[in-house]
């Protein structure tokens, strides 16, 4: 029984480090990950969550250099901020996530009826926020949008047959 017991504790330990590791290169001040397409103001997507984040539960985005990143290979958005209604804790939503995606990093916190609010509304604002992405038509940055397909080498497109792979 107390090997499972250590396993299990491994395993969640390991599952810590590795969210830490990704929140931690995600606010990295020389750059995130290199897979990594940041969003702009431009983006509306990005505008909607950070003026909900602000306005909801006093969001501060101005100590992360990119707050909103896509992922291309995961097709994985994920959001990064200080809640500074919570003694600056740092959180990071997460859209394709399977533990949920919603974390809040903090120093030790008094919990609180005003705290437990808080979070309460923190996780309510990532249900809004990964309901928009599902329900988006394009979650991509706009700066991956509308990017002409490769044509395959030595080719303009018009020596393809029907079936050929673009």
């Amino acid at each position: 029984m107390s090997n499972n017991f250590e396993n299990n504790n491994r395993q969640v330990l390991n599952q810590w480090r590795r969210l830490l590791e990704s929140y931690e290169n995600a606010n990295n001040n020389e750059g995130t990950n290199n897979d990594a397409v940041p969003y702009t103001m431009q983006d509306e997507l990005m505008q909607s969550i950070t003026q909900a984040a602000k306005t909801q539960f006093g969001a501060d985005f101005t100590k992360v250099k990119n707050p909103m990143v896509y992922y291309p290979e995961t097709g994985d958005v994920e959001v990064n901020g200080i809640v500074a209604t919570l003694d600056d804790a740092k959180f990071q939503f997460r859209y394709k996530d399977s533990n949920g995606g919603c974390y809040v990093w903090t120093e030790p916190l008094n919990l609180n009826d005003n705290s437990l609010r808080i979070i309460s509304v923190i996780n309510g604002v990532f249900k809004n926020w990964k309901q928009e992405l599902a329900n988006a038509e394009d979650i991509k940055p706009m700066s991956m949008r509308n990017e002409e397909p490769q044509m395959p080498q030595g080719g303009n497109g018009n020596n393809m047959v029907p079936g050929d792979d673009i």
